[in-house]
């Protein structure tokens, strides 16, 4: 419902700002093997939910 979506527009707004803190001191390889880790977690849940 709507605090749902409050918790996740919330989330967004403060991740982002974390994000934009972050990227001029982490290197780039590592924020792509931590997209692709968690792109892999997501695909795999999708999957399991589907063979459930």
């Amino acid at each position: 419902g709507i605090e749902r979506t409050l918790w996740i527009g919330i989330g967004a707004v403060i991740g982002a700002q974390l994000g934009a803190k972050l990227s001029s001191k982490v290197k780039s390889e590592w924020i792509l093997n931590s997209l692709a880790v968690a792109l892999g977690i997501a695909g795999l849940r999708i999957a399991m939910s589907a063979l459930s």
